[in-house]
């Protein structure tokens, strides 16, 4: 693999050749003036030897006499082009460079790639890819070269393309279809269902008839014969695929620079094509990338679609580009032309043109889901090629220059054969370009026309198609309908949250039995965490002893003595649960105290905020320069985990109180990453900055949030309150003395709410606290009542004590195990039906037996390795998968 880079400056060019790790050749050499003329001149040339595209559908491709045999001039002038290009790169100069590619072509028996990229689009148009580097009596036949972009931008645009399973898909999109021939394009394509899945979409606009019109923007009228109907925009469908359009009026040249695009032969899509039915008006004329063109039906052309059918396909295209199946090739057919500003504009319908800027969400996407090859079977593509390159897509095929209807044709048949072939892209693209060279006389200059673009994030990877002998395999594997009914009613059951929660919840009540029956809970456990519970009973006591007490939201002057408790048991680290947004009577007091206590103990002090409700707490209470926020939110019973471990952007509550906590411990943090009122600047993100420098600091809570597979973690109800926080109520914390909490310093103190009525974040009680609050308080007191709720503060305790503890709980989504246990059943089934009756039972009962204990496995995998495996709906499917085994009649 070579690159070979030149920049162009003034009269002079640089070339650099690079390979291997850094190695490189460079040369200077002046750059001819006459090469431009020579190419503007065989560009003119070019463009004359293919006339006016005067065909309507169906003729043949032919060449109308002209004055001047422009395809001689064209033969000339591209002989001339040709042998001025080889002069210039076969000077002295270049000899270096020359060689090393010579040298390693002729040495390898494997193909050697060249990818050229250059810096201005003088250099750019010039056919690199007809550069002969060998001597005319032996030509290097194993060099290709293809193209690259010099420079890809401030900041390219990198999606790596997740790898596509199953059978390969294909989008074809054909636009303006009114003076083409793209069914010859469809036909061409339709090559490649042999190796893929191929989809069509496309505008379709028709005219209802000669003589035909409609006013554009009044009232609309359609006239057949001697009536008048009143206008209105006919819906029909026809074929099979998604959404079928196809544009006519205004173009370029095939400027194939134009688009026809239906969508087509996937059970997946829509069985129907939605088209809409332009009306013609009077033709007043019309060119296409510089030609004439034809293709009116009784002198009248179409008029545009509407706005509402515009944005209706632009919708609809976005959304098939879009695909969640994803693609692995995408083509267009039809008109398009270069521009500078908006990455190249394809045409959908009369005077309907999409931009690639346009779609760039979408293709990101596409290629993200999969894309690897982008065809564009239209004219001047350059600026194309590159907004897609930078975009990140793979490869693209363009053509340079205008392309006439029947070449395009010609050269998209060729292609597609050589893929359906098992050739890879570039080897496809030579295919096609020698057939054009070979037939001069109908296609002059024609192989000249079409490059290859790679991204030069991997440059040494083609696409290609591959051969498949599957279809025995999956006639032995393909499931039966009762399997297949088994299979998806367990997976979508599986995919349902409500389902998922009973299913865990159930879970945790098993575990927690199992821990408790088998003796498996912590032994002399030392809580890291006090959650001081704000009950009804200590809401009670504080009316009694402050004036205009509030409940909802809570008193400001009741959380200030709260606060200043903190202060007086010299607690290092607190977090607040309660959301202090809203300007309170006594705030003042409450901001005196956290003040005071960030003052003289320096706590690190961690407000609850709701980042997307965007409530934070009130500057005149605390500043995030000298305190942290913590967003409270969370899903189900997961532990809530930030997108990085140094919290640089959105964080956790329960995170960002175990981050606190974390640095707590550290005795040489410097100042400027501690809790102090001179502090200026966001805190969080200081200290964010600072641990990206330091990471081993945080390296226990770093190694939590990086989950294999990205595994949920969830709350381990399984182990009892009492053993994972010690837990108080707010007028005992008041109150009680500083003995009661001998390990406070050691501790992380949360405040929150205890579960009254008028508290905002109150839970079911999950059935696994239910039962260790019966295995608990029953026996010792009969007349206690278990609570009904459990609290966000009580979630929270749990989560920190998990991230400080490093117990972590992973669990494995259902349908990832149901799907093994599908593969295992059928895996098993298959190899035991060809065993004798008698052994394929025993083995039979013995497998039946070891799925009721990989249940007990699993509780004690839960136990020993911290990784859930469910267990319940993925039996149900291997015993559905295996029951052909354990039949008399395997064929009953």
């Amino acid at each position: 693999m070579f690159n070979l880079n030149i920049w162009h400056y003034d009269a002079n060019c640089t070339v650099q050749l690079a390979w291997g790790e850094r190695q490189q050749l460079s040369a200077s050499l002046k750059y001819p003036a006459h090469l431009i003329q020579l190419y503007q001149n065989w560009q003119q040339c070019y463009r004359r030897a293919y006339p006016a595209l005067m065909r309507g559908r169906g003729e043949d491709f032919s060449f109308t006499p002209a004055a001047v045999d422009w395809k001689h001039e064209t033969e000339k002038a591209e002989k001339d082009l040709l042998h001025t290009f080889e002069w210039w790169l076969g000077g002295e100069e270049l000899l270096a460079i020359r060689q090393k590619i010579q040298r390693e072509a002729q040495r390898s028996d494997a193909s050697v790639d060249l990818l050229v990229a250059c810096n201005s689009m003088d250099l750019v148009k010039l056919p690199w890819e007809a550069w002969q580097l060998g001597p005319k009596d032996r030509p290097l036949a194993n060099l290709r070269i293809s193209r690259t972009l010099l420079d890809m931008g401030e900041e390219p645009v990198w999606v790596e393309p997740k790898p596509k399973r199953g059978i390969p898909r294909i989008l074809v999109i054909l636009g303006d279809g009114s003076e083409l021939n793209l069914q010859a394009d469809r036909k061409a394509v339709r090559v490649l269902q042999k190796v893929a899945k191929v989809e069509f979409i496309q505008f379709e606009s028709k005219g209802k008839g000669d003589g035909e019109t409609r006013g554009w923007g009044d009232a609309e009228t359609r006239r057949r014969g001697d009536t008048e109907t009143p206008g209105h925009e006919d819906t029909e469908t026809q074929g099979h695929g998604d959404v079928e359009t196809r544009r006519h009026g205004d173009t370029e040249t095939r400027g194939r620079g134009d688009a026809e695009t239906d969508m087509h032969g996937s059970e997946n899509f829509s069985k129907e094509a939605i088209s809409y039915l332009l009306p013609p008006v009077p033709l007043l004329g019309g060119v296409r990338g510089g030609f004439l063109l034809g293709g009116v039906r009784g002198g009248f052309c179409l008029l545009p679609p509407t706005l509402e059918e515009i944005a209706d396909f632009r919708q609809r295209l976005n959304d098939a580009i879009a695909d969640e199946r994803g693609w692995d090739m995408l083509i267009f057919a039809g008109h398009s032309r270069e521009t500078s500003l908006m990455g190249g504009i394809i045409q959908l319908a009369p005077q309907v043109f999409l931009s690639i800027s346009e779609i760039e969400s979408a293709l990101l996407q596409a290629q993200e889901r999969g894309l690897q090859v982008a065809i564009f079977n239209s004219c001047n593509g350059l600026s194309i090629a590159e907004s897609l390159i930078k975009l990140g897509c793979p490869q693209v095929v363009v053509m340079r220059e205008a392309i006439h209807d029947g070449v395009a044709q010609v050269f998209l048949k060729q292609l597609c054969y050589s893929l359906a072939t098992y050739q890879d892209l570039q080897q496809a693209m030579l295919d096609a370009c020698r057939y054009c060279e070979s037939e001069k006389l109908s296609y002059p200059s024609a192989y000249l026309i079409p490059s290859l673009f790679r991204h030069p994030s991997f440059p040494s990877t083609l696409f290609q198609f591959e051969r498949s002998h599957w279809k025995r395999w999956w006639r032995d594997w393909q499931p039966s309908p009762r399997e297949a009914i088994a299979f998806s009613a367990t997976v979508l059951l599986s995919l349902m949250v409500p389902v998922q929660d009973l299913l865990l919840d159930l879970r945790t009540l098993t575990q927690a039995f199992y821990r408790q029956q088998t003796h498996q809970l912590p032994s002399n456990p030392q809580p890291s965490v006090l959650l001081v519970a704000v009950d009804q009973e200590s809401l009670n006591q504080g009316k009694q002893s402050i004036e205009q007490f509030e409940t909802n939201p809570i008193d400001r002057e009741y959380l200030a003595q709260l606060v200043n408790r903190l202060q007086k048991l010299n607690v290092k680290t607190a977090g607040i649960d309660y959301i202090l947004d809203t300007p309170e009577p006594k705030q003042g007091l409450l901001a005196k105290e956290i003040r005071s206590t960030v003052t003289k103990v320096g706590t690190w002090l961690v407000f609850a905020v709701n980042q997307t409700k965007q409530l934070e707490v009130l500057p005149q209470i605390a500043q995030m320069s000298w305190s942290f926020g913590g967003d409270t939110e969370f899903f189900s019973w997961d532990v809530q985990f930030p997108e990085d471990a140094t919290c640089s952007k959105k964080c956790p509550f329960a995170y960002s109180i175990a981050l606190a906590h974390t640095l707590n411990q550290e005795d040489s943090l410097p100042r400027k990453v501690q809790p102090r009122l001179e502090n200026r600047g966001e805190l969080q993100q200081k200290v964010s900055t600072y641990l990206q420098q330091e990471p081993q600091l945080i390296a226990s809570l770093a190694k939590q949030v990086d989950s294999p597979l990205g595994l949920r973690s969830i709350i381990d109800f399984s182990l009892p309150p009492q053993e994972t926080y010690q837990s108080t109520p707010a007028q005992k914390f008041l109150k009680g003395l500083k003995e009661n909490f001998p390990q406070i310093q050691e501790q992380v103190v949360i405040i929150a709410a205890g579960g009254y009525d008028e508290a905002d974040d109150n839970f079911s009680m999950p059935l696994a606290l239910r039962y260790w609050c019966r295995v608990e308080n029953i026996p010792a007191r009969e007349n206690y009542r278990c609570p009904e709720s459990f609290t966000g503060g009580e979630a929270h305790a749990y989560m920190v004590h998990h991230l400080l503890s490093q117990h972590q709980v992973r669990l494995i989504p259902d349908w990832w195990v149901i799907v093994l246990a599908a593969l295992l059943g059928k895996g098993i089934t298959l190899i035991l039906l060809q065993q004798k009756q008698q052994r394929r039972r025993q083995w039979g009962k013995r497998l039946v037996i070891a799925t009721a204990i990989s249940g007990i496995v699993s509780l004690q995998v839960y136990v020993s390795s911290l990784l859930l495996i469910p267990w319940f709906l993925p039996s149900v499917v291997f015993l559905v998968y295996f029951a052909p085994v354990l039949r008399k009649n395997i064929y009953g």
